[in-house]
């Protein structure tokens, strides 16, 4: 089982993660906030991250900033309605693994997650 990190600022996106994320097997820290990202990640330990970039206060990149200097193996896939060639080059160049553009299409969602547990298998 792995552990998956969510962050998004709208609650019904972490439901419908979260269960979908839940049901495959996974656990899941589901979080509203960049700072209760980065508690979750201290406490939970995640194996992936799967993070929103437009959220009020702490956005995403700072998320993803901190995140790649606690460890810069950690994948990250952003999950975000930003669909502009620069926003998603700059998240990659940060340090994401992945970018996928809202709404969720929830089978690229799924595939994208389990190859990069595959690839990161080594327990956390």
């Amino acid at each position: 089982m792995s552990r998956i990190l969510v962050v998004d600022d709208e609650k019904h996106v972490l439901d419908a993660l979260t269960t979908v994320f839940e049901k495959s097997g996974h656990e899941v820290s589901a979080v509203l906030t960049g700072p209760l990202a980065l508690a979750s990640y201290a406490t939970f330990k995640p194996d992936l991250v799967l993070l929103d970039l437009l959220m009020p206060g702490m956005d995403g990149f700072e998320v993803q900033r901190r995140l790649v200097e606690y460890d810069p193996n950690l994948p990250i896939v952003v999950l975000t309605g930003v669909t502009d060639p620069q926003t998603a080059e700059r998240a990659m160049e940060e340090g994401a693994t992945a970018y996928i553009t809202k709404p969720i299409n929830w089978d690229q969602v799924e595939a994208t997650i389990e190859t990069y547990l595959l690839m990161n298998e080594e327990p956390r």
